[in-house]
């Protein structure tokens, strides 16, 4: 399993190895201990006590930007700073 966390977004997926990979058992035993320790609940946790709240405030924080009032530059700046953690 891969975990990346980028701007605040949960992503995951899977590694793929191929049928002669040496990592193929060790890869077998942490999906293994990954069920024995909730860690699909845990993700699902998260996301109401840490992920949803800061996102929810980033939103707010855009919404309070009267972007009609800026500038070009200021736009340019502020378009920048949303897409950045993204990038």
């Amino acid at each position: 399993m891969s975990n990346l966390d980028i701007g605040g977004w949960g992503y995951v997926g899977t590694v793929r190895f191929g049928p002669d990979d040496l990592r193929l058992p060790a890869r077998i035993r942490g999906c293994i201990e990954n069920v024995r320790n909730c860690k699909e609940l845990q993700s699902v946790q998260l996301w109401y006590t840490d992920w949803k709240p800061t996102q929810e405030a980033r939103i707010a924080e855009l919404q309070r930007i009267d972007t009609s009032s800026l500038s070009d530059d200021g736009l340019a700046n502020h378009v920048s700073s949303v897409l950045t953690p993204f990038l």
